[in-house]
């Protein structure tokens, strides 16, 4: 009986979801993608090759060494080098902007599209005949209604 119990034990233990722990390194790395370098512009903190760009990614996972979360790192890095210092603009407040304005010129140009579409289309529906052609045409439709 207690080597089936500590069978199951062992069992259920295996089959818990691992919850991996970030490193610090691996945490300055995921914030080094989403910084812009102050040293090499144009480019991610994470791919500038200086050796001071270096030297901040060490300094960053120094900071999570010493149990500083992602919102404290991020705002030593915005005190240190301005709110420029993130390769994305904040959801919040004026950034706010940058993210909802391409999908609103999106939505807008698919507004448009369906209207050029439909009046196109009610323009192709509304064929014009003169002549005899019309005078065909409405006697066939008389018949094709009279026979309804």
């Amino acid at each position: 009986m207690k080597k089936l119990t500590v069978a199951i034990v062992v069992v259920t233990i295996s089959l818990l979801p691992v919850t991996a722990v970030a490193s610090p390194q691996d945490d300055a790395n995921d914030v080094a993608q989403e910084v812009m370098s102050p040293f090499c512009p144009g480019v991610t903190l994470h791919e500038c090759p200086s050796a001071r760009a270096i030297e901040l990614r060490d300094e960053i996972a120094d900071w999570f060494a010493a149990g500083l979360s992602r919102a404290q790192v991020f705002e030593r890095l915005e005190d240190e080098y301005g709110p420029s210092i993130r390769a994305t603009p904040d959801p919040k407040g004026a950034g706010l902007a940058a993210w909802l304005l391409p999908a609103l010129a999106v939505l807008l140009g698919l507004g448009i599209v369906g209207f050029v579409l439909r009046r196109r289309s009610e323009a192709e529906s509304e064929v014009s005949v003169a002549g005899p052609d019309r005078e065909r045409l409405e006697s066939e439709l008389s018949v094709a209604r009279a026979r309804r």
